[in-house]
């Protein structure tokens, strides 16, 4: 549901926020094997300035769902690609 996102994508913003205050962004390498495909989408668009490679490979395994994960990935494939370095939760 649109609030679950909406829960799921504030809660995993706190974490990446912890975790960047921490130096430790690294820790969410684990999360590019998660069950969920929306965390895989999140970790993965967090990693591409320190894991470009593997997190490229997450984004472009999601990118073929026609789904909300899917349309997030291709659009943060496309911004990363265009040079716009934010990701898009």
């Amino acid at each position: 549901t649109p609030r679950a996102m909406t829960l799921l994508s504030i809660n995993m913003m706190e974490y990446y926020e912890e975790l960047k205050y921490r130096g430790d962004l690294s820790l969410l390498e684990d999360l590019l094997d998660h069950e969920e495909k929306n965390v895989r989408r999140w970790a993965a668009s967090c990693l591409l300035v320190l894991k470009e490679e593997k997190a490229i490979e997450v984004l472009q395994e999601l990118s073929p769902s026609d789904d909300y994960i899917g349309e997030k990935a291709r659009k943060t494939l496309k911004d990363w690609q265009s040079g716009k370095s934010q990701f898009v939760f």
